[in-house]
């Protein structure tokens, strides 16, 4: 049995003979009330109680706490906690590894995993964090959209079950400020989740559509303030994580699947009152990460980038400069990296970067690079993803710069198809000698929104100077 704490609401429906306008107003969903008028909503629920004499609620308000509320400091429930309860440590494994099983899709098993670092954010500041795979979207065909959400609610009300918490689906929360459907939700301990859902198209050429939601349904950033309030107040409790940042690659269900149920586990433990959350653990395991994320691949191996390339400390942002335009770092769509950076340009605008001083980069194998020396031709290449334009297609230019004006351009035609198109730009040609910077540029009509990731060129040469 679980120790959670019943939390009852001010009101429940004593399913009376007959409602007032403004009492439908207040007990049913504003999208019955703009689609029906409040007569005939009246006459229906006066039907409706005349011949059944009662009704399902399935609207629930959130009230001031009756008693103690799961997680109050003072007096923890110790034992359900898979960190100090062996038999449900157990339960939890044997749950979350049948489902890892099931799911491991193409025979990749976890192979991500092997690549992937934890992104730990707080959807609601009450909770704990949520531990986000960062996987390195590589993109092409290998980047397949999102991970299975039916999967994950399945997986969430079993994990809940385990800390006896039965679920019930389709349960309006109504509190100050907030209104939403919950994925599922415990009315005698006053607690639930809500996995958030993306909206648009994911995937190579946005081969995974989501429609967009009933707002009376959904649970958006501002109402999640409201939500955290009612949180920190002990009036409910709610686990939140949203679906978009939780990509898959490969079909490798297993990786973004085992960080959402770890975060599942951490949010039971926390409700329990136990505290303890290790952020680099996912259900016993430590993902592989990347130990080189500044490298890049090129000419099938891994050299290191240009000098404030990898996007790694606001320290890179000093060496790029943007004319009609801002650049700025973010976490959004990184490869083998925690951040990118984020370019935003208007017709006519470009971004420069310029070799920081003190550095001296030669389009030149290195004195170790032996395979470099049997090479004439070079490669460059970095990420570059189309987020936003009002055109469908966008030429996007990148232009290496070097000595006495030389240049090296290369471009290529980004769609807007899908919520972000990603092409990795690379080109083969002579060698520049000495690279002073490069430029980022687009052939628009209206503003664009970019994302880069780690520019390298093959072969390199990286000195320093005085």
């Amino acid at each position: 049995m679980s120790k959670l704490i019943p939390v009852r609401g001010p009101y429940l429906p004593g399913y009376p003979r007959s409602l007032s306008p403004e009492e439908i107003k207040l007990l049913l969903k504003p999208s019955l009330t703009r689609r029906f008028s409040s007569s005939t909503l009246l006459a229906g629920s006066m039907l409706l109680s005349a011949a059944t004499g009662c009704a399902q609620n399935t609207s629930v308000a959130a009230g001031p706490p009756a008693g103690q509320v799961p997680g109050q400091p003072g007096k923890p429930a110790t034992n359900m906690s898979t960190l100090k309860n062996p038999k449900l440590a157990r339960e939890v494994n044997l749950v979350t590894s049948e489902i890892l099983d099931r799911r491991a899709g193409h025979g990749f098993d976890a192979f991500w995993s092997d690549y992937t670092s934890i992104i730990a954010r707080r959807e609601l500041e009450p909770n704990p964090p949520v531990k986000y795979p960062r996987i390195p979207i590589c993109y092409g065909n290998s980047y397949n959209g999102l991970f299975d959400i039916d999967t994950a609610k399945q997986a969430t009300r079993r994990l809940f079950a385990l800390y006896g918490i039965d679920l019930e689906r389709g349960v309006t929360i109504e509190g100050e400020g907030y209104e939403f459907e919950a994925d599922g939700y415990n009315r005698e301990h006053g607690v639930g989740f809500k996995l958030l859902m993306p909206e648009g198209a994911f995937g190579l050429m946005g081969g995974q559509e989501f429609e967009a939601q009933d707002p009376d349904d959904k649970l958006d950033r501002e109402e999640m303030q409201r939500l955290a309030s009612e949180i920190s107040a002990r009036r409910i409790q709610f686990f939140v994580a949203d679906a978009a940042r939780f990509p898959l690659m490969d079909g490798d269900q297993s990786t973004p699947l085992a960080c959402y149920m770890a975060s599942v586990v951490d949010y039971l433990n926390w409700i329990h009152g136990d505290r303890h959350i290790d952020l680099s653990d996912v259900l016993g395991k430590i993902p592989g990460g990347v130990p080189d994320r500044g490298l890049l691949e090129l000419d099938g191996r891994f050299h290191p980038p240009l000098p404030g390339c990898d996007f790694e400390t606001k320290e890179d942002l000093k060496h790029w400069t943007a004319t009609k335009g801002e650049i700025a770092l973010c976490d959004r769509w990184p490869g083998f990296q925690a951040t990118s950076l984020q370019v935003t340009l208007q017709p006519g605008g470009e971004a420069v970067y310029t070799v920081p001083s003190g550095k001296k980069v030669l389009n030149a194998p290195s004195d170790d690079d032996q395979y470099s020396k049997k090479c004439s031709d070079a490669t460059f290449g970095g990420k570059v993803f189309l987020a936003d334009a009002e055109e469908a297609e966008v030429v996007v230019h990148l232009t290496l710069l070097g000595t006495e004006g030389r240049t090296w351009t290369f471009s290529k035609k980004l769609p807007r198809k899908v919520t972000v198109a990603a092409v990795e730009m690379r080109a083969e040609g002579p060698r520049l000698g000495e690279i002073k910077g490069l430029k980022i540029s687009a052939e628009s009509k209206g503003p664009i929104v970019l994302y880069a990731d780690t520019f390298g060129v093959h072969p390199v040469k990286i000195e320093d100077v005085e």
